[in-house]
């Protein structure tokens, strides 16, 4: 059984990922808020350092404000860093 936990990006809560990956969680998703929330892209290049085997992507992304090509870069960039494990 896969279990997913979606939240916004909040850099005061970066172990949020590793107690997800100990509490047997499959998946983190992670919201975007441009002026409400951390950053989300580096939230999860920093969930990518601290986990090893839990799936880690975007909950939602906001195509109004973020380019294309920008979210394609984040995405692949963090597949670089946790291959594998990218939604």
């Amino acid at each position: 059984m896969e279990f997913m936990l979606g939240t916004a990006a909040n850099v005061s809560q970066l172990g949020l990922a590793r107690q997800c990956e100990d509490l047997g969680y499959t998946h983190l998703g992670i919201g975007e808020g441009p002026l409400l929330f951390s950053e989300p892209y580096e939230y999860l290049a920093l969930a990518a350092r601290d986990t090893r085997h839990i799936q880690l992507g975007t909950w939602v992304t906001n195509p109004l404000t973020r380019l294309f090509p920008q979210t394609a870069n984040a995405i692949a960039t963090l597949n670089a860093l946790a291959p594998g494990r990218v939604f």
